[in-house]
């Protein structure tokens, strides 16, 4: 992480304004810098905002107001993206179920949307996980395990009452413990709902070829059929094409027969 500074003069009502103003794109200007967007486009970068703060943070400090500020606002952000990837699948899931004869180019088109906008949070994910397992964060993690982190099972708040004081347990520790936890959680979720969402493409994939393999079967029935039916009238054209040719020859041979006769009897 990087500190930069400024001094102005906040006397004036104006220049307030416009020292808060300018904090986040200042924030936003400089970061650009040091990271290209992977997983979003450069829009999606005013999803975390700048930690201000009018003192200088030591950014080697244990759980430091800064590292513990962006931690936080990630599990807010994974949380966002879990719903939203809830929502898309969910709505694929109803659309399938409400509407049979919508085309196979919509469900594949939602469904391409969904994996790629999991995709994405996942890739987000890393710059968390670098947050998350930074050197200097004790207290935001779901997994305590670690003999360096034993400690926190320990920790207590201080208290006026000296006797109470080791009765109550740090209440900061155990909200950042469930932060780290939420965030787990929503990333891990965002995993499951890719996989389903690609199990779902899979099976209407196949279902969408059984039908064309299937329509394909009756368009050839149907030809087969067609070529019966045109077998039938040729054989039944045929036919009577002879017997045309047989009632001419026997209409031909009367009217011989008839001329031979008017001759024979004047």
């Amino acid at each position: 992480m990087i500190q930069y500074f400024y001094k102005a003069d906040s006397r004036y009502r104006e220049t307030r304004f416009i020292v808060d103003a300018i904090s986040g794109p200042v924030y936003h200007l400089i970061k650009g810098f040091f990271h290209k967007h992977e997983y979003h486009d450069i829009n999606g970068d005013y999803t975390l905002t700048a930690f201000l703060s009018n003192k200088k943070i030591d950014l080697e400090a244990i759980d430091n107001e800064a590292l513990v500020f962006y931690l936080e606002q990630y599990e807010s952000k994974f949380r966002g993206y879990r719903e939203l990837a809830f929502d898309k699948l969910d709505f694929i899931i109803q659309k399938n179920q409400e509407d049979l004869n919508e085309s196979f180019y919509n469900y594949t088109t939602r469904q391409v949307d969904l994996d790629l906008f999991c995709d994405n949070a996942l890739g987000e994910s890393l710059y968390y996980e670098s947050l998350l397992h930074s050197w200097y964060n004790e207290s935001c993690r779901y997994n305590h395990t670690d003999r360096k982190h034993e400690s926190l099972q320990h920790r207590r708040h201080k208290t006026v009452n000296p006797e109470k004081e080791d009765m109550q347990p740090c209440e900061h520790c155990k909200r950042l413990h469930r932060s780290a936890l939420n965030t787990k959680n929503a990333i891990d979720s965002i995993r499951q709902i890719r996989k389903k969402n690609k199990h779902l493409h899979n099976f209407k994939e196949g279902e969408y070829l059984f039908d064309t393999l299937d329509e394909l079967q009756k368009q050839q029935n149907t030809i087969q059929i067609l070529i019966r039916s045109g077998d039938e009238i040729a054989k039944t054209s045929k036919m009577l094409a002879w017997v045309s040719v047989s009632l001419g020859v026997m209409s031909l041979t009367l009217g011989i027969w008839s001329v031979v006769q008017a001759f024979l009897r004047p």
